[in-house]
């Protein structure tokens, strides 16, 4: 097991996710600074589901 090491809220990476779907603008700041994807969406955003299904389909790490 790596020790994870990023200073961030959130660093999926550290624990082998590809992408993270979150509501918080300062985490998508946190995303660009450490070079981890990430999908922002809105709690009262009903497409939600549709715009996380594009953004998997389009990430680089797709394996489907």
């Amino acid at each position: 097991m790596r020790e994870a090491t990023a200073r961030s809220t959130k660093h999926p990476p550290s624990f082998g996710i590809d992408w993270l779907i979150d509501d918080s603008e300062g985490v998508r700041l946190e995303a660009a600074q450490h070079g981890f994807s990430m999908l922002v969406v809105q709690p009262e955003d009903a497409h939600w589901v549709l715009k996380s299904n594009y953004h998997a389909r389009a990430s680089p790490t797709n394996l489907g």
